[in-house]
């Protein structure tokens, strides 16, 4: 399930891979988007389901490039460029002071590029996270800018394969019920003339001059699922067990 647009989101940054035809076959990057919690030591995708008394999570949002459906193997072959993207949580019971703790995966991003100041904005029921002043509704406004996050110092793209792309945590209020997680890409005019267009990003082709070539985005979201506590829903039973009897 990949939410619309309208609907809004957190997040933490990085960088993203895409769709990129090559003379072997064809290049295409999956943006999965996962769940971590127990503070990122091991991290769920899809459904995951969490008890009510979690405080908070960790979610990321992870590019694979593959080549016919299969990983890379030789990651020099294609890579992230840039990109124009927002990440979105919704559910019936967001509020906006559930935004919490969103920050830049890489230090060395420029400051310049407003890498490293985010706003997270309320729109309905989802928190949207943005680039610094944009609290604007989803798909408006200067959107977070992605530009070869995941590099070295001396500017090599990062050979990571898969590669975290975004990283936020979200605070739980304890409301029961689903929290869907995934992210927005959006139109982007690049420095050199070229247009990454919307649900898609830029990537450096697998050979040839280091020129951006638009990749289109096929993202999976995850949802978080929040489930009464064991002790509650014992509560609850034992409590029912008793309502019975005194029937």
């Amino acid at each position: 399930m990949v939410l619309n647009p309208q609907k809004s989101t957190l997040i933490w940054v990085s960088s993203l891979v895409l769709v990129v035809a090559s003379a072997r076959g064809q290049t295409q990057v999956d943006v999965t988007w996962q769940v971590s919690l127990d503070k990122g030591n091991t991290w769920q995708t899809g459904s995951v389901s969490a008890p009510q008394s979690q405080g908070s999570v960790l979610v990321r949002a992870r590019a694979t490039v593959l080549d016919n459906g299969v990983p890379f193997l030789d990651q020099t072959r294609a890579r992230f460029a840039e990109g124009a993207m927002e990440a979105y949580v919704t559910s019936d019971t967001i509020r906006l002071d559930q935004a919490s703790s969103v920050r830049v995966l890489v230090p060395a991003l420029p400051a310049a590029l407003g890498l490293t100041a985010f706003s997270v904005s309320q729109h309905g029921t989802t928190l949207k996270i943005d680039r610094f002043p944009d609290v604007g509704p989803p798909g408006q406004g200067a959107y977070l800018l992605t530009r070869n996050v995941a590099t070295s110092t001396g500017g090599t793209p990062s050979n990571a394969n898969p590669l975290t792309i975004f990283q936020y945590q979200l605070t739980l209020d304890g409301s029961l019920g689903a929290r869907v997680m995934n992210g927005g890409f959006f139109a982007f005019s690049g420095s050199g003339g070229w247009l990454i267009g919307t649900n898609q990003v830029g990537v450096y082709p697998p050979s040839g001059p280091r020129t951006v070539s638009a990749a289109d985005v096929n993202q999976s979201a995850v949802t978080l699922m929040i489930i009464p506590s064991p002790a509650s829903a014992a509560m609850v039973a034992g409590g029912l067990m008793l309502a019975r009897r005194r029937r």
